[in-house]
């Protein structure tokens, strides 16, 4: 009986089954361009240098994807169904746990991906017929209630401010951009503020991502934030050899600060924020709109 129902669940003429072994291959193909470091150009989460260099008895873990979603090729092609949904049953299974990490940890972008490929071929191996599986089913909804802490981990991070200095949970946030003159001297003071601000970048012109790039070298050389920000002012284009995924990395996060930025309605920089208390013109800055983050809840322009 039980294989009677292994065989029906694989029998031609149905699309998800049939969509299996593509799942299965764009899998492979997935992983093993994560492994050789191809697609970091995706991975634009702050996850994925924590990721990229964890092994597994000296191996990355995008080899044992591999070789899991070869195997999976492999049955497919020899019609070994029953064997095949176990393999990927176990594979979703393992990737739960890799969820949970990433959870209490940090997101990879890649990651999710190549466990979204996981999760799709066993689901057109299970559900081939649209009938239900009692231990598929547990194991897909595992995997989508551990998949949900880190989608809101992604949101949170592209939709909340980068700071490029300073303490992140700082109470006082300073938006700046390097192509405004009276930023210099708003950087230099706040600098000195005892506790910490938190120094978050925003691109006026063109030319201030090149900028922003170079401060953030100079920041990781040692330099403080007010000598950075001078000495960028000559760097106004993208460097040649940096790599694609970190230009995408920074792009991000500045359209995340800019769109943040403009939530207050003023195009005034340098634009001074702090939690709990509010001091400045009046313009439209109350109600949603000056509750950007869920943490600043006041700002104060200076001119």
């Amino acid at each position: 009986m039980k294989s009677q129902k292994s065989h029906s669940l694989a029998a031609p003429g149905f699309p998800l089954v049939n969509i299996a072994p593509l799942a299965a291959l764009a899998g492979l193909l997935f992983c093993i361009l994560a492994a050789l470091g191809v697609l970091s150009v995706t991975c634009v989460s702050s996850g994925c240098q924590a990721f990229q260099d964890v092994t597994l008895f000296g191996f990355s873990l995008w080899w044992y994807g591999a070789a899991c979603f070869a195997v999976l090729l492999l049955l497919l092609a020899l019609k070994k169904y029953s064997l095949a949904r176990n393999l990927a049953l176990l594979a979703v299974l393992a990737d739960c746990f890799l969820l949970g990490w990433m959870a209490l940890s940090v997101t990879c972008t890649n990651c999710l991906l190549g466990g979204g490929l996981f999760a799709l071929t066993a689901l057109c191996l299970f559900f081939g017929q649209f009938k239900v599986n009692k231990a598929a089913a547990t194991a897909l909804l595992l995997w989508l209630f551990l998949l949900s802490p880190n989608l809101f981990g992604l949101a949170h991070e592209f939709t909340s401010p980068w700071v490029m200095a300073g303490p992140k949970d700082a109470v006082v946030r300073l938006y700046f951009s390097p192509s405004c003159g009276a930023c210099f001297k708003a950087v230099s003071d706040m600098s000195r503020i005892q506790g910490g601000a938190a120094f978050i970048p925003v691109c006026k012109e063109k030319q201030d991502i090149g900028r922003i790039i170079a401060m953030t070298q100079a920041l990781s050389q040692g330099k403080p934030l007010p000598e950075a920000l001078r000495e960028s002012q000559a760097h106004t284009t993208i460097p040649d050899d940096l790599p694609l995924a970190e230009e995408l990395r920074f792009r991000i996060r500045l359209f995340a600060n800019s769109v943040i930025f403009k939530r207050f309605g003023t195009q005034s920089f340098p634009l001074m924020t702090m939690s709990g208390w509010y001091a400045g013109p009046q313009k439209s800055h109350t109600g949603s709109k000056a509750e950007h983050d869920g943490q600043d809840t006041s700002q104060n322009d200076t001119k």
